[in-house]
């Protein structure tokens, strides 16, 4: 699909979609995606998303690149260079570069370089960058975790001013 796409309530795309494609409820595309794509429920592609991403609950795809917004959840698999941002939960494996926001919680397995900021709990397996929550998880830290509670495995241990260690 070229162009603009509208759906009263649904768009579903055996291909590729390159432009505008607006659902009124969902959004589903088999194949990749280089477009604005607004969904008033959610947005489903099964393959690579590059663009703006809007959903009012729930975005998922495989490798995104660009602005991902869902009111609730954004579930991408592979993340190259984005922010994503949701009212409750960002969810990836592999976050190349780029930043999650979101109200609740923010879990990427690897986290090249970015950060995570929730108003709960932040967790990357691996981290190279910037932590801000009320509990921040790492298994590697390659940067900072400011928060009440960090916990890092390995790498670098940051204490705020409040709970910082003294030799006295």
């Amino acid at each position: 699909m070229r162009s603009v796409q509208i759906g009263g309530l649904f768009n579903v795309v055996g291909g590729t979609v390159n432009g505008v494609q607006l659902g009124g409820l969902h959004n589903y595309v088999t194949g990749d995606v280089q477009a604005l794509q607004i969904g008033g429920l959610s947005n489903i592609n099964k393959s690579n998303t590059t663009g703006l991403q809007i959903a009012g609950l729930y975005n998922r795809t495989q490798l995104f690149n660009g602005l991902q917004i869902g009111g609730l959840m954004n579930n991408s698999q592979n993340v190259g260079m984005a922010l994503q941002l949701s009212g409750l939960v960002n969810y990836t494996r592999d976050f190349k570069k780029g930043m999650q926001l979101s109200g609740l919680s923010n879990i990427a397995t690897q986290l090249g370089k970015g950060a995570q900021v929730s108003g709960l709990v932040n967790y990357a397996k691996k981290i190279n960058g910037f932590q801000l929550g009320f509990l921040n998880l790492a298994d590697t830290l390659n940067g900072i975790s400011l928060g009440p509670f960090n916990y890092s495995r390995n790498g670098k241990h940051f204490y705020p001013y409040l709970f910082r260690k003294t030799s006295r």
